[in-house]
């Protein structure tokens, strides 16, 4: 009878263990589980995508300093052919007017004829680039003295690869529209065809000086001139 009662006992705490045993590893298990489950679920940065809007809102403002710059040939006010090559191996001033009929245009290209000289010095050489055809380039070329070319763009193709189109009209005469300007915009490009310094204007009258280009020009060659004008890229631009 003793022997019974005991193996009963015996039974009974062994059972207790199994199960106490059995629920204290569940228990431990679940914490486990549930840790793996988060780590699995837990959302990776988005890097990649943030990178690529980066990059598509830059593309809205065309090439921008350390990029090559674009090449092109464009008629001067001769009908005369004139490229980007044509200056190979020495700093290139590619400015960027609205037009003709635009009196902001024609005092920035006065200004620049001013300083032209300073600019040749620098061994610098300086293109003024609208889409007017020809024919109003020398109307252009006339009103400001520039003796600088003074290119015509009316296929927009040059405007639109250094990413410098303007849809604006005419802020200066209400009755009188010109879609698919050229904004107001600066590159200041090395001998090695590489843009080092650009502005692109926000407003109509947004512009650097002639001084303030210069300056750009000649610390390419001389790395102790402080350039003091911030360059604007554009929005989105890097």
């Amino acid at each position: 009878m003793r022997r019974a009662i005991l193996s009963v006992f015996a039974v009974a705490f062994t059972i207790t263990v199994v199960v106490g045993c059995s629920g204290g590893a569940k228990m431990a298990a679940e914490p486990m589980a549930a840790a793996e489950t988060a780590m699995a679920v837990e959302p990776t940065p988005p890097k990649e995508t943030a990178m690529a809007s980066q990059s598509t809102e830059a593309s809205h403002s065309g090439f921008n300093i350390g990029d090559r710059a674009p090449a092109f040939a464009l008629p001067d006010t001769m009908g005369e052919s004139v490229s980007l090559a044509d200056y190979a191996g020495k700093p290139v001033v590619v400015v960027f007017y609205r037009g003709y009929w635009c009196p902001v245009c024609q005092r920035q290209l006065e200004e620049l004829q001013a300083s032209y000289e300073a600019f040749q010095a620098a061994g610098a050489a300086v293109l003024a680039i609208s889409v007017d055809p020809p024919e109003q380039g020398r109307t252009m070329q006339v009103k400001s003295g520039a003796t600088f070319p003074l290119l015509g763009d009316p296929s927009r193709d040059t405007v639109k690869a250094y990413g410098v189109i303007d849809p604006d009209s005419n802020p200066f005469d209400a009755d009188v529209t010109h879609p698919n300007i050229a904004r107001a915009a600066v590159f200041v490009i090395d001998g090695d065809g590489v843009i080092r310094w650009k502005y692109w204007a926000e407003t109509v009258r947004d512009r650097p000086t002639a001084g303030n280009i210069l300056e750009v020009v000649q610390s390419l060659s001389d790395p102790k001139i402080k350039v003091t004008t911030k360059p604007k890229t554009g929005p989105g631009a890097s």
